[in-house]
């Protein structure tokens, strides 16, 4: 789902300063989306509900390896997710940035607050509102930040790149302790595009996801709540339930005895208009599988596999 409006109409119209600082901070509670048939409101009626209903939906037509081969392709599409990407594609039209375009509020420093509908003396148009903090490489209580930085915004800025359009939340915090062990958690929310930036190029890629990850002398973990649409292949949205995997060292509580397991659920929304729900972590299972049903009706098993969220070092961007 993109946030835009109409034709003509600026970004930055929506509302009082206050009114879309507020909004950005609630984010969460104002950002849901369309996995199937996303569209762009043209009105200020704000982000349109998500409609799809399974109670409705065709019989299925996805066989159980299907449903796998489509968990395998969004598995290798989530490690590619980096949220750096983002910043440093902000970061490069924000250079376009001059004295009189856009209008910036010292107050928010340091934290970068802009909104105009304007055009700097180099050619680029600022159009909406934007407020994001981006620092990297920092010290903060004792832990050493590789990235510690937000976006909130409405915003599009055309450069001689091509259009940056950021609309929704993007962070990303990720830290390394004394000991070595590494967390990070990762925000994606909306529509970001710009122009050779990685997933920021995909035209249909839109989320509404997080993402918890730890990595130590023990192995990684990774967890996903939420969702994302625009998939290549049968089922072109996904939505995560805690789906969570880890390895050697961390053990999940359903699964101790099999490190390797995944737990909790993914739901696949196939392009029949079907949703497939995938459950793992069932109590004496360690086959890696989980159990697919449409509508409660069981319809057999998932078994994808995972390597490509689990084979991480350092950072859990590939």
């Amino acid at each position: 789902m993109i946030l835009a409006v109409a034709s003509g109409v600026p970004l930055m119209s929506r509302g009082t300063r206050s009114q879309r600082i507020l909004a950005a901070m609630a984010w969460e509670s104002l950002l849901l989306f369309a996995l199937l048939g996303c569209s762009h409101p043209s009105d200020d009626s704000g982000p349109a509900a998500w409609t799809f209903d399974p109670g409705v939906a065709g019989q299925p037509t996805l066989s159980p390896d299907d449903v796998t081969a489509s968990l395998e392709a969004v598995y290798a599409l989530l490690p590619t997710l980096d949220p750096d990407q983002g910043f440093a594609a902000y970061e490069q039209v924000l250079q376009r940035i001059d004295s009189t375009c856009p209008a910036v509020d010292p107050m928010y420093f340091p934290q970068l607050y802009w909104e105009d509908a304007c055009d700097t003396g180099a050619g680029a148009h600022f159009d909406g509102w934007a407020l994001s903090y981006i620092s990297r490489n920092a010290v903060i209580a004792g832990e050493t930040c590789a990235l510690d930085s937000s976006y909130y915004g409405f915003a599009q800025v055309t450069d001689d790149a091509g259009d940056w359009n950021g609309w929704g939340e993007l962070r990303d915090f990720e830290c390394t302790n004394p000991s070595g062990t590494t967390h990070a958690d990762a925000t994606w929310r909306g529509e970001f595009r710009y122009p050779g930036a990685g997933w920021l190029d995909d035209p249909a890629l839109s989320l509404e996801l997080t993402g918890s990850f730890q990595s130590d002398a023990g192995g990684t973990y990774s967890a996903f709540n939420g969702g994302l649409s625009g998939v290549e292949g049968d089922a072109p949205g996904f939505w995560f339930n805690d789906l969570t995997f880890a390895e050697d060292g961390f053990q999940l509580q359903a699964m101790d005895d099999c490190p390797l397991e995944p737990d909790g659920a993914v739901t696949a929304f196939g392009v029949d208009g079907v949703a497939y729900d995938v459950v793992f972590g069932a109590p004496g299972d360690c086959d890696g599988c989980g159990d697919i049903s449409v509508n409660g009706a069981p319809l057999g098993l998932a078994c994808p596999d995972a390597t490509a969220l689990m084979a991480w070092e350092g950072r859990p961007w590939g």
